[in-house]
């Protein structure tokens, strides 16, 4: 959890994949709750907080490697 509330959720795991592959799950959940309603400009800033403690946690996460992988698309 997150100083101010946020929490984020990590999940993994392996899937089936090709002969001579690996398969592998992340999943990563960001979440905030506010105990009242807010305004769609605010709404849309907490949005985008979220997507971007989402990048840094999975940046965080993969290897060099992976990137490589990800990107040889």
């Amino acid at each position: 959890m997150y100083p101010d509330g946020v929490l984020l959720i990590l999940s993994q795991g392996s899937v089936d994949a090709p002969k001579n592959h690996v398969g592998f799950l992340l999943d990563l959940d960001v979440i905030w709750e506010s105990t009242e309603p807010i305004a769609r400009d605010e709404a849309l800033t907490k949005a985008g907080d979220l997507r971007a403690r989402e990048r840094e946690a999975f940046e965080t996460i993969i290897t060099d490697k992976a990137r490589e992988l990800f990107d040889a698309g």
